[in-house]
Formats: C-alpha cells, structure tokens, sequence
C-alpha cells in the first residue's frame, strides 16, 4: 500500500483534529478556499473557449492619393502660313446650280425642223446643243389652258406660234410650241387672247412628238394687246 494511503497516519491525523478544532477549522477552510480557486479558474477557462475575447479592431492608415509630376506643356507651333485650315460646307447650303442661255429663236428652230435638206444626225446635234438652256422668246398666243383641267390649282399651258406668223390659226404641227407658267400667274394668263404678243422666258426642252419644242418654268415678261 502506498504511503499516502497508510491507515495509522489518517488516524493520527484525524485525532490531531479532534485535540485541535480551531486549527482543523482554520485548515478546512483553507482547504475549501484553495478548492474554489481551482473550481473558478477552471470555469473561467471554459467560458474563455466558448466565448472568445473580441479581436481587437483593426486599424488601417488612410490611402494616401497618387501624385503624378505634372507633364510640361509643348509650346504652340504657328501654322505654316501656307496652309490654312478650309471651312466645311454646310449641310443646308443650296445647290450652286448655273443654266447657260442660249440665243437660239423659236422661228429658228422651226426652219431646222422642217429643212428637209438635213440629216437626222445633224437635228439631233442642233437639239442637244439648245436642250435645257435658258430662252427669251417673243411668240404669238394661240390657246391657253390648265395643265391639268380637273385641278383648279394647276399650272398653264400656252400654245404659241411665230410671232411673224400673219394667221396663227393657220399654223401647221411642227410649227408651234408650248409654255408652262405656274399657277401664281393665274391672273395674267386669264388676260390672255389669242393672237396677242407676249414675251417670255424659261427652259427649252426639245419634244419628240407633238409640238416642236416646250418651254417650262416660264417667266412671264411682257404682254401686248
């Protein structure tokens, strides 16, 4: 048996208690202390494990702001005085459109249409040489009408003759021609009688059939009785 459990020494020292109480008393409870110590520092390592200490709260240092060295400014180079910078047309310009005259007469036209001494090819270049330019002419009235009769906003058509002619109405087809006026001149064209003079002015544009030749957009310029 080992010696701290020897039964002779436990007896002696429970009559040592016996003889001595204040003493005992004084050692139970320090006994009992020094257990309790024990039993809370135990306890406190258990509630540590379950319940951790808050981590200390982390502190971070405010980001600084990159600084870049400001880059030198190149000096302005002037332009070469050779080179200058062109505007840019604009997007709503009106089209620069140019219509050449042509001093072609009606009376003219009418003596190449009916010279039967030429060849188609040379009529051909005589209309191409005049078509789309600008003409002045002064011609005799032989009808005036609406272009379109149903339309009471429609432009007008004038048929017209050789101003020289002595009976318009004796005319034959080849002979006459055809001006259109807009319809703004509504006035002026109910004016109009046959056989009057009025000059006008427009674009010549050669016709394959019907009348020799028909003048559009028509200005209108004089009118004698």
């Amino acid at each position: 048996m080992p010696p701290d459990k020897d039964p002779t020494r436990v007896e002696a020292f429970l009559k040592w208690l016996q003889t001595h109480k204040l003493a005992s008393f004084v050692v139970i409870f320090g006994i009992c202390v020094i257990a309790l110590g024990k039993f809370f520092t135990s306890l406190h390592e258990i509630i540590g494990f379950f319940h951790p200490e808050p981590a200390a709260p982390v502190t971070t240092s405010p980001v600084q702001p990159i600084t870049t060295p400001p880059i030198p400014e190149s000096p302005a180079r002037p332009l070469s005085p050779s080179v200058s910078p062109s505007p840019l047309p604009s997007a709503f310009s009106p089209p620069v459109t140019s219509i050449a005259f042509s001093p072609v007469t009606f009376a003219e036209i009418v003596r190449v249409e009916s010279d039967n001494t030429l060849t188609d090819l040379q009529k051909d270049e005589f209309r191409r040489k005049h078509q789309g330019k600008i003409v002045e002419w002064t011609v005799r009235v032989f009808s005036v009408q609406r272009l379109f009769e149903h339309n009471a906003d429609s432009d007008f058509s004038v048929v017209f003759g050789s101003a020289d002619a002595p009976d318009i109405r004796s005319s034959h087809l080849g002979q006459t021609g055809v001006a259109t006026f807009p319809a703004s001149l509504r006035d002026d064209m109910v004016n109009l009688h046959s056989d009057e003079i009025i000059r006008f002015r427009g674009v010549l544009n050669f016709l394959d059939i019907g009348h020799t030749v028909s003048v559009r957009n028509c200005q209108l310029l004089e009118h004698h009785k």
